[in-house]
């Protein structure tokens, strides 16, 4: 059962990841004309995309460790870190009832 919840884990975290990229790319150039009226509006955009890839990463990492058998703790965490969606949801349930599979 973990390796079913890594890979329900991985598949948000890899969307997370997608759209802290999206954010920092296009999201600069969209608020490129606002830039001039509310000049923190950079960094904070930056500041959230980055934040927003952090918690993409560490989920992640997360889902390969469930998949990996080892280190349920930051397996439980990607699984945490991927509850706004459902397949996140379903992964943590899965990685958390199987506490006793990992080393």
């Amino acid at each position: 059962m973990p390796i079913v919840g890594g890979i329900l884990i991985i598949l948000p975290a890899l969307g997370l990841v997608f759209f802290g990229i999206v954010i920092a790319t296009i999201g600069l150039s969209i608020f490129a004309f606002i830039i001039d009226i509310i000049p923190w509006i950079a960094s904070f955009v930056m500041t959230c995309a980055v934040i927003i890839l952090i918690l993409g990463i560490i989920a992640l990492m997360g889902g390969i460790c469930a998949l990996m058998r080892r280190f349920w703790g930051l397996a439980l965490v990607g699984g945490i870190l991927t509850l706004p969606s459902f397949l996140g949801l379903i992964g943590l349930i899965l990685v958390a009832i199987s506490r006793n599979e990992f080393e």
